[in-house]
């Protein structure tokens, strides 16, 4: 980990903790972590990423220091986010989320007259709501977050059950609760997909993992098409290799496509590159 960044707490809202990967920086992103983990999973990419960028990771209902509040319904996700994306009173910013976090993402670009959301960054991230979701809410019937825990590893990892992305995974996902944990699953069952967003979203980037089992490139590029179809811009990356985690486990990678994407939605003024 790079020793010259640091992480600290910077917003708090009425039912949950956001939290802020922060470094020294001058520019924000704002970034919504998948069903399981929790605003920790940010820490490698915003290493990665380099001093000109801020990683704000935000504890979803359910997760991470809001684990004791889970979500009534999907707008749950979407009117937290809102409230901790405005709280940064920043000029201008750029939205990302991985699964869950995508599907919030995309909502929230959608349904919030934010005029300085310069892009938005979907990673791994579903379609649209499905009765498969609900159907994996069964960590208060079996009374019990490890085996729910276990057999979201195996289908986020396999065999691979000691690699550091692993135990981190692992970590976060045992800071959850049997309720939240299921009311988070029957919540992301409700999105209603990229057909049904009918708000403007800013340029896309939508980046899927060649061996993702629970979001498959197919999925990305289903998504690429709906978004081109509207007349918004997008693009659709695959990085081979790599499995739902991806956001772990390739971070160097996906440095350098958002780094790339961001600073193509927001690009620096002329006067300012002129003076470096």
């Amino acid at each position: 980990m790079n020793t010259n960044s640091h992480y600290s707490e910077t917003i708090r809202t009425e039912d949950t903790v956001d939290r802020s990967i922060s470094k020294v920086a001058t520019k924000d992103v704002f970034a919504l972590h998948s069903l399981g983990l929790d605003r920790n999973c940010w820490k490698g990419l915003a290493d990665a990423v380099g001093t000109d960028w801020k990683i704000h990771g935000h504890d979803q209902r359910g997760h991470g220091k809001a684990a004791e509040y889970p979500p009534e319904d999907f707008s749950d996700f979407i009117a937290d986010a809102r409230a901790g994306m405005q709280r940064l009173n920043t000029h201008e910013v750029h939205l990302m989320g991985h699964s869950l976090g995508g599907a919030v993402a995309a909502s929230l670009a959608a349904t919030t007259h934010y005029p300085n959301i310069a892009s938005l960054t979907l990673l791994a991230t579903p379609f649209e709501g499905s009765p498969k979701f609900s159907e994996r809410a069964r960590a208060s019937l079996v009374g019990s977050m490890q085996i729910a825990s276990g057999e979201t590893l195996a289908r986020w990892f396999g065999n691979d059950t000691h690699s550091p992305a692993y135990q981190l995974a692992a970590d976060c996902l045992s800071r959850m609760n049997p309720a939240s944990y299921d009311a988070s699953w029957v919540a992301l069952g409700q999105f209603p997909g990229y057909n049904r967003l009918h708000g403007l979203l800013p340029n896309t980037l939508i980046i899927s993992f060649g061996d993702d089992q629970s979001t498959p490139p197919d999925v990305g590029e289903k998504i690429h098409t709906t978004l081109q179809n509207r007349g918004i811009k997008s693009r659709h990356l695959v990085l081979e290799g790599h499995g739902h985690m991806g956001l772990l486990t390739a971070t160097d990678e996906l440095s350098s496509h958002l780094t790339t994407h961001w600073d193509f939605c927001c690009p620096e003024p002329t006067s300012r590159k002129s003076k470096s």
